[in-house]
């Protein structure tokens, strides 16, 4: 009696195997390129997942009527095909943690940008120095110019202020707890005109003890009398000292030193001329001295410190009594 010829698989079950073996290997090839559709891709690694287990039990089946010979291949395919899915699943998971790290880097980017929008500021921008916190005071760095209002109305005024004093005693001791990291100078305006200013060195020098000591005793020597030159002194700091990074004006008055002044035009071209010259780099800081800033705080040398300093570096305003 002739043997029964035993068919092993049918066409279409072959047709199953090698479906889902091409759909996996596919998957494999693709998903490690794949980036923020990780996450289907994952799904579907499941699915393919659980359908390579319904074959393997299939097979298991199948073991005691198909050629051993066979079987053994299919199932080292299989194997293969399943280690391969498990790579593929491990690379989708990094991929999915690489994602989430990145989204969390664009939202933080997100507030970045809308800082520097906030703040006027775009990619070719100068960057801002850190601020130094610096004896009550926040500024920019250690390198520092003072200048300071001497005018006819530091001395006396209509409450019978001494406005020049306080202002003098202050500077001396702030100027003596520098170290020498610190470079700084002080200039006074007026000088021996109702215009014109002078410094004490003309540059920016380190706070030796001598050098403290020369400012102290050029400190010494100031005395009330004249205009208020705020733009001649601003101009003669821009155009004198190099790698600066603060500005500390104090003033009791609004700018104008010849008869006539407009104290109204005088500030717009000031705040002008500080936007032409000073990109950002500089930060200027203000203290407003008397009893008035306090009084008006309308009046026009207080929205103009006030404006000055905010355009400048959002430097800070003092108003000291």
């Amino acid at each position: 009696m002739a043997k029964k010829e035993i068919q092993v698989f049918s066409i279409s079950f072959l047709d199953l195997l090698s479906g889902a073996l091409a759909a996996v290997i596919i998957l494999f090839v693709i998903v490690p390129k794949m980036d923020i559709k990780s996450k289907d891709a994952a799904d579907a690694l499941k699915d393919l997942g659980l359908e390579v287990q319904d074959l393997k039990q299939k097979m298991q089946q199948l073991e005691n009527s198909v050629d051993k010979k066979v079987l053994q291949q299919i199932m080292q395919q299989m194997q293969k095909v399943e280690q391969e899915l498990q790579q593929a699943v491990q690379n989708t998971q990094q991929l999915k943690e690489q994602v989430e790290k990145l989204q969390a880097q664009v939202e933080d980017l997100k507030k970045y940008k809308q800082w520097m929008d906030n703040c006027g500021l775009t990619l070719q921008s100068t960057c801002p120095p850190k601020k130094i916190p610096t004896r009550g005071f926040s500024f920019r760095g250690k390198s520092i110019v003072f200048v300071v209002d001497v005018s006819g109305s530091m001395i006396s005024n209509n409450f019978n202020e001494d406005r020049l004093s306080p202002v003098k005693a202050g500077l001396r001791m702030l100027i003596s707890t520098m170290d020498e990291s610190y470079n700084v100078d002080v200039m006074r305006f007026p000088y021996q005109g109702d215009c014109d200013n002078k410094a004490n060195f003309g540059a920016l020098q380190p706070m030796t003890e001598a050098n403290k000591e020369s400012l102290s005793q050029f400190i010494r020597t100031f005395k009330a009398k004249g205009g208020t030159p705020i733009r001649e002194a601003l101009e003669y700091v821009m155009n004198t000292y190099t790698g600066l990074t603060d500005i500390v004006l104090m003033t009791d008055g609004e700018p104008g030193c010849r008869q006539g002044d407009d104290s109204n035009k005088l500030s717009e071209e000031i705040l002008a001329f500080m936007r032409q010259r000073n990109p950002g780099n500089i930060q200027v800081n203000a203290i407003g001295v008397g009893r008035d800033f306090f009084d008006d705080p309308n009046a026009v040398k207080v929205k103009f410190l006030e404006r000055l300093t905010q355009e400048n570096g959002n430097g800070f305003l003092i108003k000291f009594d």
